[in-house]
């Protein structure tokens, strides 16, 4: 019997860092109490652009969108610094104003996760066993450009956007982007990247930020059928070593445990004197967060 084996590009990402991370993050939903302010001025950021383009490039209804979302009570802490609802407010009348006149229109707006399923050959099979897997993504909008269909994705960061821009050239997610939507919508040309900075220094005899740098680029990224091949052999690749890793009961990954100075939010559980995942999820200093997009809208073969 075929085994399914479900991949995003977000456990992906966890599971090279830690297969623990993917179990914590993914399958129990527990995270550390202290959220990231980068992940949630980005989150409000995305939730501005979708409210602005499903209005029709409507301003006011873009900065309500993001100024509810701040507000919503969350279960996770966040220490507020330069990303904050002024500057996130201040970012997409910024946006606005750059990009009004724009010749772009929605032409799709998928509301959920969707997915699309890479059959293994027979050879493959002899590799990895019998299995098939299902690759999710969130597609943020399809929007119509001059004339051309492209999926557009939002991104924040606070370094330089060429940078950003050359370190995700053959990144899975947005190769992924592509080729699942390829699967659902007609005549799509790519992905188009929305990159965002949000920059400000840090001044160290004060420990108060100085004035932010915003800038936005507008990136075309379009994959060829080899891109496609390629990607396809790394999910089958990452899937298989998620669903082992499962199997295996999700072993640590010690590499992880420091990097950079910082250690892993997730020691206190693994160094817990006994492994108990009631008691985990119940700890001081770690919440259950669950996932508001899960339900899969779209399959295609």
């Amino acid at each position: 019997m075929t085994t399914r084996i479900r991949v995003s590009h977000s456990a992906i990402k966890q599971q090279l860092s830690c297969n623990r991370k993917t179990m914590f993050e993914k399958e129990l939903r527990l995270f550390p109490v202290n959220g990231s302010m980068a992940m949630r001025y980005g989150s409000g950021f995305h939730k501005g652009m979708e409210a602005y383009y499903k209005n029709n490039r409507d301003l006011i209804k873009a900065m309500e969108a993001a100024a509810a979302f701040w507000q919503k009570p969350t279960k996770q802490l966040f220490h507020e610094d330069y990303r904050n609802l002024e500057s996130l407010l201040a970012s997409i009348s910024l946006y606005h104003d750059q990009y009004r006149l724009d010749a772009e229109t929605v032409s799709g707006v998928p509301e959920n996760k969707i997915s699309t399923y890479i059959s293994l050959t027979d050879e493959e099979k002899s590799y990895y066993g019998d299995i098939e897997i299902e690759f999710v993504i969130v597609v943020d909008l399809i929007l119509n450009v001059d004339g051309l269909e492209w999926v557009v994705d939002f991104k924040t960061t606070s370094v330089d956007l060429s940078y950003m821009a050359s370190r995700m050239r053959k990144m899975p997610q947005l190769m992924g982007y592509q080729f699942v939507a390829n699967d659902i919508y007609e005549n799509i040309n790519g992905c188009l990247v929305y990159y965002h900075q949000l920059k400000a220094s840090k001044s160290r005899k004060t420990g108060e930020y100085g004035e932010t740098k915003t800038d936005f680029m507008k990136f075309p990224m379009i994959f060829s059928n080899k891109d496609y091949a390629d990607w396809r052999k790394y999910i089958i690749w990452q899937g298989y070593l998620l669903h082992k890793a499962k199997e295996a009961n999700y072993p640590p990954n010690f590499n992880s445990c420091y990097e950079f100075n910082a250690s892993c939010p997730y020691l206190p559980l693994c160094d817990y004197p006994r492994w108990n995942i009631d008691k985990f999820m119940e700890m001081d200093g770690f919440v259950v967060v669950p996932d508001e997009r899960e339900d899969i809208i779209n399959e295609a073969g």
